[in-house]
């Protein structure tokens, strides 16, 4: 059973946990410059390298992170017949908190998920088929 004061010792411990990661974390890095600097590289798959619409897309991904962020990047660039996509992975200082994002070209959600998931098929028969050609 729990007393007032062990309560109280709980809550302060995890207010200063909270406290010491949103110092050490940036509040809000800037994706395009990691990007230019080629901190990031994303695998192309049907795709040409296009450095302006991949910084567009990866500032674009920085409104849809969550607090305590850490690191967005895109890790896969799919071109399809309906346009091209991006995958955006996010890693947070929170172990669940991270996960990934499908954009459009236009820097907008994907938010169907059954569109989202063909997108993911597409990729993961796109790495299949270039790793059985190398």
């Amino acid at each position: 059973m729990m007393t007032g004061k062990n309560s109280f010792r709980i809550c302060a411990v995890i207010t200063l946990f909270v406290i010491l990661l949103a110092a050490i974390a940036p509040a809000y890095a800037d994706p395009v410059s990691a990007y230019a600097a080629g901190v990031t590289s994303p695998k192309l798959l049907n795709s040409t390298p296009n450095p302006a619409l991949d910084a567009a897309a990866l500032e674009a991904a920085g409104q849809y992170g969550v607090p305590f962020d850490r690191d967005v990047q895109i890790s896969r660039i799919i071109t399809t017949e309906d346009g091209r996509y991006y995958i955006v992975e996010y890693k947070n200082y929170l172990p669940l908190a991270g996960g990934i994002e499908v954009l459009a070209e236009n820097g907008t959600k994907v938010a169907n998920s059954s569109q989202a998931k063909s997108i993911l098929k597409a990729v993961a028969w796109t790495e299949s088929i270039q790793s059985l050609e190398n």
